[in-house]
């Protein structure tokens, strides 16, 4: 809807109709209103690194929970917007919902090269933050909360625990996703070879890894969904994630 532009006649605006349609005939929002009714997220951070299709899920997540108690968003101005671009996004975001449910987003690629604060999972440095440096010394995984991403906008720090999920995307990002699989993997091997050794931290959170959808072409089954629903549709980096991350 944001590239859309309010414009309701452009194919931005028709793929998220039948995006949000796709998505209400499977009951995505009972199921996930549901999972905070009953508790099964109560007081559970649950962490999005990837890029702009892992922040679809950061954003589906929050909107489909419909009740969205704070938010901690880095707004800024696109680089290059788009004609329809509405003139304002972001590379992170926090939302807290009903019972404690506590989203992040980090979008990875926009953080390579540069960076005011500790992004997780590309820290590779020996500091408090570096998940791998932790992994290491089988510590608990911290992660730093600049002041902008602070509900009540003050810096710290959080801790994460066993009930934590972080979801993990490599991104589509040709120039940086051959680094972002390597920072993966590098941290993700680490906390497997501990549970071999069997001396892992026992707080540490839960990794989970979502294949790379074809987000940016026509799916065979409509004029105007994207690839990204369309199972029949495979591309380059989803067959990466199959070669690369079942093993771990």
């Amino acid at each position: 809807f944001n590239r859309a532009g309010r414009n309701m006649g452009s194919n931005f605006y028709r793929m998220a109709v039948e995006a949000m349609n796709f998505s209400n005939a499977r009951r995505s929002s009972r199921r996930v209103q549901a999972a905070i009714s009953n508790g099964a997220l109560a007081n559970r951070r649950i962490m999005f690194l990837g890029d702009s299709l892992t922040r679809h899920l950061f954003i589906a997540a929050g909107c489909l929970s419909r009740d969205i108690r704070s938010t901690a968003i880095t707004w800024s101005r696109f680089p290059a917007p788009h004609p329809r671009d509405l003139p304002r996004g972001y590379n992170s975001g926090k939302a807290l919902l009903r019972g404690g449910t506590d989203l992040w987003f980090h979008h990875l690629p926009a953080y390579i090269q540069r960076s005011q604060f500790s992004v997780p999972m590309l820290d590779t440095s020996s500091g408090r933050y570096s998940w791998i440096n932790s992994c290491k010394r089988r510590q608990p995984l911290r992660v730093e909360v600049p002041r902008a991403l602070g509900y009540d906008g003050r810096s710290g720090e959080v801790t994460l625990t066993r009930d934590d999920v972080i979801v993990l995307n490599s991104s589509v990002h040709p120039k940086w996703r051959s680094v972002i699989v390597q920072r993966f993997t590098q941290v993700l091997q680490c906390i497997d070879s501990a549970k071999r050794q069997g001396n892992a931290n026992p707080e540490w959170p839960t990794f989970m890894y979502m294949i790379t959808p074809q987000i940016h072409t026509k799916s065979s089954s409509s004029s105007y969904l994207s690839g990204c629903l369309d199972s029949r549709s495979s591309s380059s980096e989803e067959r990466n994630d199959r070669r690369v991350f079942p093993s771990l």
